[in-house]
């Protein structure tokens, strides 16, 4: 029987065939003849869902319920923007909501167009800019009044700023995805790369680090402030999957979701990436628009899917979206262990490995539970040189590569300290354990 292996950054777990569970599952409401487009967080409590004809769906615990809000509107809703004590949202038809109170009631801002809006943001109360088809605009009166500032034969879909100045707004042309840039508040934009095969659909930053995803698993990276964009991880040939949204926690930490329901996850900024969910794993069709985390642990997507009929669909995760194996031989592990690791002494690598052992609760309910795992570097000094990993993980074996060389470490004698808690990072660590291991140049 052939295994399945699934790489998580530089982790590598065998696990057979038939026992493995995405940690994606369906919460409520399922409406049908819809789909979902965005789902955005203004905080831990409060979120909005928007969608097809109108539908607006908000929570204020967390996203354990959902409940519809009156849109006034019949258009297809596309974005949420929340900025201070304000909501905006866009949508086809020239539509344009805003909101002062948490999103109970809209005020529908009239454009004289009846273009298709796709994206919207603001750096201020005030001061905002839409995206359509083939134009950027701009609004300095809170979504008021909008002027035309970028006319292009590009169909933009996603538009975000990373400080008042900078911004980046991607798309796709007829031939290739672009990039369009702006470094004075949207008065010029000027093409910054248009070599990409496939629209280009979504864009964020976490400080100068961004992403932009797209089709054909097109992922790129910058690592100043978008000065350059790369591929952590080119995709040849291309694949059957296009990417519709993205969601990073911090500058490594992030998922991509899209067409097919695809959803997939990086610990190691874009270079290594597991799929997490796929076609055909729930109902027959899948679709994912909007893909938002409130921590490393808990998030959720939507779009929608297809079972006897077409339905919107939200699906949530309580452990970063991880697998966990049911088979009894795969949870069995019943002692916590750092192993020395090897080579020792290296030069310029070393591998090292950690057991993880189930917890009682766990072995109860004969299924997996995430506890959180920090494997740290420290100098004889006891600083920190290096975080290996930084997430939760279920029971198992584990192996992590570290490359001294990465760190720019002279030689020495150095430890690895592990630490396990609970499903929170903020626990009471559980278990503990350092070893040394000495760096030879």
């Amino acid at each position: 029987m052939r295994s399945s292996i699934i790489i998580i950054s530089c982790l590598l777990i065998i696990i057979s065939p038939g026992g493995v569970f995405s940690q994606w599952f369906e919460i409520p409401p399922k409406i049908y003849n819809k789909t979902f487009y965005e789902l955005r967080m203004k905080d831990k409590n409060i979120g909005l869902i928007t969608g097809t004809n109108g539908i607006i769906l908000k929570t204020v615990n967390g996203g354990s319920n959902w409940r519809e809000i009156p849109s006034s509107t019949l258009s297809n809703l596309n974005d949420i923007f929340f900025i201070d004590s304000y909501i905006f949202i866009c949508g086809d038809s020239g539509t344009v909501l805003k909101s002062n109170d948490e999103g109970e009631t809209w005020l529908k801002i009239l454009l004289p167009f009846n273009k298709k809006i796709t994206s919207i943001c603001l750096i201020d109360p005030s001061v905002g800019f839409i995206t359509t088809d083939s134009l950027i605009l701009k609004t300095t009166d809170g979504g008021s009044n909008w002027l035309i500032i970028d006319r292009s034969n590009i169909y933009f879909l996603k538009i975000r700023f990373i400080n008042n100045e900078i911004g980046f707004a991607v798309g796709d042309s007829a031939t290739y995805g672009i990039v369009r840039k702006t470094t004075n508040q949207g008065l010029s934009w000027f093409t910054q790369s248009k070599n990409y095969a496939g629209f280009l659909s979504d864009v964020q930053f976490i400080d100068s680090i961004g992403y932009i995803v797209g089709e054909n698993e097109l992922v790129l990276k910058t690592i100043n402030n978008g000065l350059s964009w790369y591929e952590p991880k080119p995709v040849t040939p291309f694949s059957k999957y296009n990417f519709e949204s993205l969601y990073f926690v911090n500058d490594s930490i992030g998922w991509v979701a899209g067409w097919n329901g695809v959803i997939m996850k990086t610990s190691d900024g874009g270079k290594n990436w597991i799929l997490q969910r796929k076609l055909n794993e729930i109902g027959n069709f899948s679709y994912i628009g909007g893909i938002t985390m409130l921590d490393s642990i808990k998030g959720f997507t939507v779009g929608s899917n297809k079972d006897s009929d077409w339905y919107a669909q939200i699906l949530m995760t309580t452990n970063g979206g991880l697998t966990f194996i049911k088979e009894e031989n795969a949870i069995s592990i019943s002692e916590f262990q750092l192993f020395q690791n090897y080579p020792n002494p290296f030069n310029p690598s070393t591998k090292i490995k950690f057991q993880i052992a189930i917890r009682q609760m766990a072995d109860k309910m004969q299924t997996d539970i995430s506890q959180y795992v920090t494997l740290k570097v420290f100098d004889l000094l006891g600083r920190e040189v290096a975080t290996l990993v930084n997430e939760p993980k279920q029971a198992g074996e584990y192996e992590v590569e570290f490359n001294a060389d990465k760190y720019g470490l002279s030689s020495g004698v150095y430890m690895y300290r592990l630490v396990v808690s609970g499903v929170n990072p903020l626990n009471t660590g559980s278990f503990t354990s350092t070893k040394k291991f000495v760096y030879l140049r």
